[in-house]
């Protein structure tokens, strides 16, 4: 059941990330649904962000067994630099969506005509 809802959740997340840099692109190119250049860039952007996220859950994916490792032997270099790598793949997408939510929240906030 658990790794039939991990890929549910997996297309859920590739339909969302395609249908919004789909929609944000046209829009901003005037020629989809969207018609408003600033709710177009929000519609990429959040596109952008949900690709962040699926991103994250990619590079930590070796987080769990090394951190498992750690709990049930103790630490070792190996297994914390297993913990490192896999904190340092994802931190670029973390700050990506720190700073692609300040921009959707400007975007809204001030509806720039783009």
């Amino acid at each position: 059941m658990a790794e039939t809802l991990r890929r549910v959740d997996l297309v859920v997340r590739v339909l969302v990330i395609v249908a919004m840099l789909g929609y944000g692109a046209a829009g901003l190119a005037g020629v989809g649904p969207i018609h408003a250049p600033w709710l177009a860039a929000k519609a990429l952007l959040f596109g952008l962000l949900v690709f962040c996220g699926l991103m994250i859950r990619v590079m930590v994916q070796p987080f769990g067994p090394a951190f498992a490792e750690i709990m049930r032997s103790g630490s070792t270099p190996e297994a914390e630099a297993r913990l490192d790598g896999a904190m340092n793949r994802a931190r670029p997408f973390v700050v990506l969506i720190w700073i692609g939510l300040v921009a959707m929240a400007w975007l809204g906030a001030i509806k720039p005509p783009l």
